[in-house]
């Protein structure tokens, strides 16, 4: 501030660095561009501007202080969390971004592309068709647009035959009740969002969580919860280490939605071709 060169110099010096973040993020106004002093002063800026008393937020589990602090303190705001994300923040799961490597051609795919066309087979599929004709039921897929021809061509369907082959494969067919891809939007207590304590004066508030369950069967009044994972793994015990918080928080939320008590959680792992269960209640 000030009449002398120095100040003018740095005004314009600043409006000049306004105009250019302006330019660069399509602001209308260089005065619509604030300079903060580090991302924490800019986030509750933007938080206790934006959000008041009573509103709802989405948030992932990978949220640093600055975002759920200012949340914290602002009364009545509601929290919806994403339970996969949520699960990653418990230390549960890897993120893992892989490249297309340069001898692979443009119709190639990456492993990690191959496991997420098996597990779009496994979430399209009709389970009793595909039990019987794997290869027909993969041809309907691709005709109907569910996956597209280089998924199609990816579906290693040895491993689809051996899951349904395989007795949770069985117990799911001889179910009359099978739901796959099963979203959900569960109230829960925000001590299971964050167990270490980081959503600062939860006390007994509740956050909302959403996700999203690979299937689910019935069987003898219970309700059963599958995850299907393609992940490259030595032992399914691996899943549990890794997985073992957000599979969990299915389960809780199941419980909360349908009414029907959770029985066994299950971790298939379509690279071994094996299964890891547990009941859900001797995991709470």
């Amino acid at each position: 501030r000030g009449g002398h060169a120095a100040a003018l110099r740095a005004a314009e010096t600043a409006f000049a660095c306004r105009t250019a973040a302006a330019r660069l993020f399509h602001v209308e106004e260089p005065d619509q561009v604030v300079f903060t002093m580090n991302a924490t002063h800019g986030l509750n800026i933007a938080i206790h501007s934006l959000v008041e008393p009573g509103d709802t937020v989405l948030l992932s589990g990978y949220e640093h202080n600055a975002v759920t602090r200012p949340l914290a303190a602002i009364p009545g705001v509601r929290i919806k969390v994403a339970a996969s994300r949520l699960a990653a923040a418990q230390g549960a799961g890897r993120e893992i971004a892989l490249s297309r490597p340069p001898w692979l051609g443009a119709k190639g795919m990456t492993p990690a592309q191959r496991g997420t066309a098996l597990h779009a087979y496994f979430q399209f599929a009709d389970f009793a068709a595909a039990a019987q004709d794997p290869q027909g039921e993969l041809d309907r897929l691709v005709a109907q647009d569910y996956l597209s021809l280089q998924q199609g061509e990816a579906v290693d369907l040895r491993r689809v035959g051996k899951f349904f082959e395989s007795p949770l494969g069985q117990r799911v067919l001889r179910s009359p009740q099978v739901e796959k891809e099963r979203r959900f939007t569960a109230v829960i207590p925000a001590y299971l969002a964050k167990p270490q304590g980081e959503l600062q004066g939860a006390g007994e508030e509740e956050v909302v969580l959403q996700g999203a369950v690979d299937c689910t069967f019935v069987e003898d009044g219970k309700l059963h919860i599958i995850d299907f994972k393609t992940d490259r793994v030595t032992d399914p015990q691996e899943l549990w280490d890794r997985y073992g918080p957000q599979i969990r928080l299915y389960g809780y939320a199941m419980e909360e939605v349908t009414g029907l008590q959770v029985g066994e959680l299950s971790f298939y792992s379509t690279y071994l071709g094996q299964v890891v269960s547990r009941p859900y209640h001797e995991e709470n």
